[in-house]
């Protein structure tokens, strides 16, 4: 049993990487093809670049979210005069 929850899990660790390199293509498609031809599902990187892809994840999560506004209700107010 514990082994057929593995062998889900990793189906769908796969299906969410082969779905991370379709949405990554649009941006940079010789990156996915580089990640989706590698077998042994590691990545190199230089340094300077993970230290760039660091900082910038830092700086998105210290950014301030945009909040939503919430429509109100409008009061529905009936003519009396016309309708009675």
């Amino acid at each position: 049993m514990y082994h057929q929850w593995m062998e889900d899990k990793n189906e769908e660790n796969i299906k969410l990487r082969n779905h991370a390199c379709l949405v990554g293509s649009f941006w940079n498609a010789e990156a996915a093809r580089k990640i989706m031809d590698n077998d042994e599902n590691t990545i190199a990187v230089s340094d300077e670049d993970f230290e760039k892809a660091t900082q910038y994840m830092i700086e998105q999560n210290r950014k301030p979210k945009k909040k939503r506004r919430r429509r109100k209700n409008k009061k529905i107010v009936f003519n009396k005069g016309l309708n009675g």
